[in-house]
């Protein structure tokens, strides 16, 4: 059962990882095509803090946890949320660049 949880965890944690790459790879295209600087590295911070705080959920169902407890690793919960945070910056930030030719 714990094992069935880990690997649903994974499955979870590996398409929102995935989601931010396609963020990534969206802004490095953009920046190469019009030349406006779209800071496309920083998306890699954001994934490996993602990385990080998953890593430390799955650990704890791995090692015995029967489900990740969310409020009982405040490490995790930052690095998620500075995750999260910078991802909504880097995100608008390129919508802006991307949006201010058009008119509504």
């Amino acid at each position: 059962m714990v094992w069935q949880n880990v690997f649903f965890a994974l499955l979870a944690w590996t398409g929102i990882v995935i989601l931010e790459l396609v963020l990534l790879g969206i802004a490095r295209f953009f920046e190469k095509n019009s030349g406006q600087r779209t800071f496309y590295r920083l998306y890699l911070l954001s994934i490996l803090f993602t990385l990080y705080g998953a890593g430390r959920y799955i650990r704890q169902m791995v090692v015995g946890a029967p489900y990740p407890d969310f409020i009982g690793d405040p490490v995790a919960n930052v690095c998620l949320f500075i995750a999260g945070l910078s991802l909504l910056l880097l995100g608008e930030t390129l919508h802006n660049k991307m949006m201010k030719g058009s008119n509504p």
